[in-house]
């Protein structure tokens, strides 16, 4: 689920950009500087630890547990401040409750990334009687996370932990981050380079390759097993014919023409899978596969550079 992707991943930009820095930090700066709760950095990450680890508990009870769920409550019950006295997280070695910090965020980012997804909707009650879904939790961790680690930067001042970067900047970063993961995440989606179509029509039956040109240009040279389907003629009549399970691969004479990309889009606006041939017939051949037609190409078979 793409929410769930989401929290995924920003517990774990969170981490990446945050534990270097408060690595840097000691003395002091850890232990006297205290927010409007009278707690140090120290007690606010080690609150964090407890944050995740009571988050932890409550994902995997209410996967397998009765729905709705009673599970014991720290938050609004008002004892975060004795679990932070209770393990004395002021005296604890820095080095070592910063990774622990970091690994119990990482461990469970990658619980969320396995989550049943019959369970997102179990119930859990709160101390304050509030009906809250597996789902609505899990969403909502990001957000206490950031709440804290903003306490921590209004406490710090970023010349002694060696960086000028204001927190909302960490936000932004993020964003372009996920923005540029999920381009290229589209793009291995959307688009097959020769090498994996060759692959793949070797053993997958559920894939058809079509030729997005004209007939005439299809005539002269084809893919080997492509069927004709000038993008032109595709509409929802001409389209009833094709198995809506299989997917479909489109391409043209190469990076010149755009016919493969007109024929894709057409294909998906009627919600066929499809995908699109880089490079289309010239890097075809280019890498040596077979052709067909009134001036075909025997396979050479190159290997890709870039097989795998």
């Amino acid at each position: 689920m793409q929410e769930l992707q989401q929290v995924q991943n920003e517990i774990v930009w969170l981490v990446k950009m945050w534990a270097p820095r408060l690595g840097e930090l000691d003395g002091e700066i850890l232990t006297e500087k205290r927010n409007s709760q009278n707690r140090t950095v120290k007690q606010i990450v080690g609150h964090l630890i407890d944050s995740a680890s009571n988050n932890l508990h409550r994902i995997i009870h209410l996967q397998y547990q009765q729905s709705p769920l009673q599970f014991p409550d720290y938050a609004n019950l008002g004892v975060n401040d004795t679990w932070i006295a209770i393990q004395n997280y002021q005296a604890e070695e820095w080095k070592l409750l910063l990774q622990f910090w970091q690994y119990a965020n990482l461990h469970l980012s990658h619980v969320i990334g396995n989550v049943n997804g019959e369970a997102l909707e179990n119930i859990w009650v709160s101390a304050l009687g509030e009906n809250i879904t597996l789902f609505d939790m899990i969403v909502d961790y990001p957000r206490h996370l950031n709440l804290h680690l903003r306490e921590i930067s209004q406490l710090l001042d970023y010349e002694k932990c060696g960086s000028e970067i204001e927190y909302g900047e960490f936000d932004n970063l993020a964003r372009t981050e996920e923005k540029q993961h999920q381009f290229y995440r589209d793009k291995l989606s959307y688009e097959i380079d020769a090498w994996d179509l060759a692959e793949m029509m070797k053993s997958d039956a559920d894939v058809v390759v079509i030729d997005a040109r004209s007939k005439e240009a299809y005539e002269a040279e084809h893919i080997v097993t492509a069927v004709s389907f000038p993008h032109p003629t595709m509409t929802f009549a001409s389209t009833r014919g094709l198995d809506p399970e299989k997917t479909y691969i489109t391409y043209c004479d190469g990076i010149g023409c755009n016919a493969s990309t007109k024929g894709a889009l057409k294909l998906a606006q009627l919600s066929f899978k499809v995908r699109e041939l880089l490079g289309g017939m010239d890097w075809w051949k280019r890498d040596g596969y077979q052709t067909e037609g009134a001036a075909p190409q025997f396979d050479r078979a190159v290997a890709c550079g870039c097989s795998g």
